[in-house]
């Protein structure tokens, strides 16, 4: 068994894992998550995910009653049951349960739930071929919405299932204006006329950790990359479109919609990035 899961500070293999029915993270996607990674064992970026946690928490009006040190104490006990595998990592606070009922003030003590599992391993052809994705205009959406990273995560899902349906492995989005906000599970960067460009916060976008830091390494192999409104025809003629996330870093996307998307192969510029981010990861390991 390599599935571990850690309930409230109680670690078990995950096919023992249990949550009571009336916890709001399971009726009403009242909950906050981040997705960490170790890179040779060590989590990556943790004192981010971690404050980008308590930020989505505060977003719902949820104060975390864990402390960040408490957290990691946690996370490190549990990758103790799997040292010798780099890991994939879930981390779930939810408000917890009590009186039935969808007033936030019913709950009592939150649950905290931590899982652990081999990381997922992709064939470098992965990075090296990119990845198709389909585009999806979501009228609700407007500039200016703060994103709290919640288990309320159906509409990514659907996103994502549309995906899928057309054979690609993304689904970018657009808002009413046509304006790029991020894929289902990923943000988003574009090359155009030689420039790296990504929708800035405003645009209602995930603060991505693999988008931060990607923004941080493009300085150092001399790529600044411009935070600003991108609207539809920037994506559509760039030279390079690429994802970031935690667990595919870097992936160049080749065609958008069944149409090539530059020279129909990775960049340069995006082999570069990704080059650059992994070294970085690998430094901080």
């Amino acid at each position: 068994m390599s599935d571990w899961v850690s309930i409230d500070g109680e670690i078990m293999p995950a096919s023992a894992g249990r949550v009571p029915i009336y916890d709001r993270g399971f009726l009403y996607g009242d909950s906050v998550f981040e997705t960490l990674r170790t890179y040779s064992g060590k989590v990556h970026a943790m004192g981010r995910h971690l404050a980008r946690l308590r930020s989505s928490a505060s977003r719902i009006a949820m104060e975390l009653q864990i402390s960040e040190g408490e957290l990691e104490e946690q996370i490190a006990a549990l990758l103790k049951m799997r040292p010798d595998e780099d890991s994939y990592l879930r981390l779930i606070v939810s408000r917890g349960d009590g009186e039935f009922g969808l007033a936030p003030d019913l709950a009592t003590t939150q649950r905290v739930v931590l899982m652990a599992r081999p990381l997922p391993q992709r064939d470098e052809g992965f990075w090296r071929q990119g990845v198709a994705a389909i585009s999806l205009t979501e009228p609700g959406h407007r500039r200016g919405e703060a994103v709290a990273k919640t288990g309320n995560y159906l509409t990514n899902l659907l996103a994502l299932d549309q995906a899928r349906r057309a054979g690609a492995h993304e689904a970018l989005r657009f808002d009413a204006s046509g304006q790029l906000t991020e894929g289902s599970t990923s943000n988003v960067f574009l090359l155009r006329n030689g420039r790296l460009y990504t929708p800035d916060l405003s645009a209602g976008v995930l603060p991505g950790i693999t988008r931060q830091l990607l923004i941080e390494v493009a300085n150092t192999i001399g790529h600044e990359i411009s935070e600003c409104p991108v609207p539809r025809n920037w994506v559509v003629e760039a030279e390079e479109l690429m994802i970031s996330s935690t667990l595919r870093e870097c992936v160049a996307v080749v065609s958008l919609d069944k149409k090539t998307i530059g020279e129909g192969r990775p960049g340069a510029v995006c082999l570069a990035l990704h080059a650059a981010y992994k070294e970085h990861c690998l430094g901080q390991s």
